[in-house]
């Protein structure tokens, strides 16, 4: 959930102000490039999950004695990469879909809940119904979370962190040429 709040509401937002403030145009005449600004961003969000990760395994192995084998260590690195990855990218698109109006945060807050409460991350959504089930496992909450509990990469994962990117760099590319 705290990585699907960073990714929805602190990577889209912060870009999409730059853009309506035009602080993206005074980034642009920079002496360095902007892409690597806004991967900071994003990476800057990754180290602060990994950060809190490490804080929560050192206190289930301090206090309850929790231990994990390397691999499920391995894929809590990736899922906070991957999910902040996709959620970022989620985050762009509602922020950037209407940039005149500020009411996107209403649109994100509703899509952040039905991904949420349709997803198996609080309880087994998918098994007390099927229709719910079948939705939740084409979010892409379920499919980052059936990766990090089992390791089971599926093909909607994939699809996931290939197609949001490319839905934004073309969404991106049509609001840059209509100006």
């Amino acid at each position: 959930m705290t990585i699907m709040n960073e990714g929805l509401f602190t990577i889209g937002p912060t870009l999409r102000d730059y853009k309506v403030t035009n602080f993206m145009q005074y980034l642009q005449r920079m002496p360095h490039a902007v892409i690597p600004y806004f991967g900071g961003l994003i990476f800057s969000r990754i180290v602060v999950m990994l950060l809190i990760a490490t804080i929560m395994y050192i206190i289930g192995y301090m206090f309850f004695g929790m231990t994990n084998s390397f691999i499920f260590i391995f894929r809590i690195v990736l899922f906070i990469v991957i999910g902040m990855f996709i959620f970022s990218f989620v985050g762009l698109i509602l922020a950037f879909a209407n940039l005149r109006h500020s009411s996107n945060r209403n649109l994100t807050n509703f899509i952040q809940v039905i991904i949420l409460f349709i997803s198996d991350a609080f309880y087994p959504a998918s098994q007390i119904n099927a229709i719910i089930g079948t939705i939740g496992d084409i979010l892409p909450l379920n499919p980052i979370l059936k990766f990090v509990r089992g390791g089971i990469i599926s093909p909607l994962l994939l699809a996931w962190v290939f197609i949001p990117p490319t839905f934004f760099y073309v969404f991106f590319m049509k609001i840059k040429n209509d100006r």
